[in-house]
């Protein structure tokens, strides 16, 4: 049968939404993680420190 235009454009959108996230995922793991790991150690220490 004949594909619509319509078909077309929802696959992208689903593809287009995995792809995004899976950018997103790799951005995330390199960039942020490292941040909040560093966060949550500086707020660690702040806690052990006898005031």
């Amino acid at each position: 049968g004949n594909i619509n235009v319509a078909y077309v454009f929802g696959l992208l959108q689903f593809v287009s939404t995995f792809l995004i996230a899976w950018l997103y995922s790799r951005y995330a793991n390199r960039h942020l993680d490292p941040k909040a790991e560093q966060i949550a150690r500086e707020f660690d220490l702040d806690q052990e420190v006898p005031r």
